[in-house]
């Protein structure tokens, strides 16, 4: 095989997405951010880019990749607005038990 091997983009938004699985989301916003920096004008993403020379390679557009994205968008997503609820919910519950006390 010749040429040069690049990061494989499907894995950078496969990891993200396991790390919000693990709850490690500084990390998986950054990976995430990362490989969505990889996209071209029309945010088309390659099937491998070259973080050295900023060149995208292999096959393009590679739709493993933007599905891999979309995947990793939604656990984002998901996980950012269930916490979300969970901190109105107990903002919520604060603001409750402060109307049922009594005075």
């Amino acid at each position: 095989m010749t040429g040069k091997e690049g990061t494989f983009l499907a894995c950078s938004f496969w990891l993200a997405e396991c790390l919000v699985g693990q709850n490690r989301m500084d990390e998986a916003h950054r990976i995430f951010e990362n490989a969505l920096s990889t996209a071209n004008d029309l945010l088309l993403f390659s099937e491998e880019f070259d973080a050295e020379t900023h060149q995208m390679l292999g096959n393009f557009p590679q739709g493993l990749t933007h599905l891999s994205l979309i995947s990793a968008a939604v656990a984002l997503n998901k996980h950012d607005k269930e916490k979300a609820a969970a901190a109105d919910n107990s903002s919520m519950s604060y603001s409750k038990n402060l109307n049922d006390m009594e005075c």
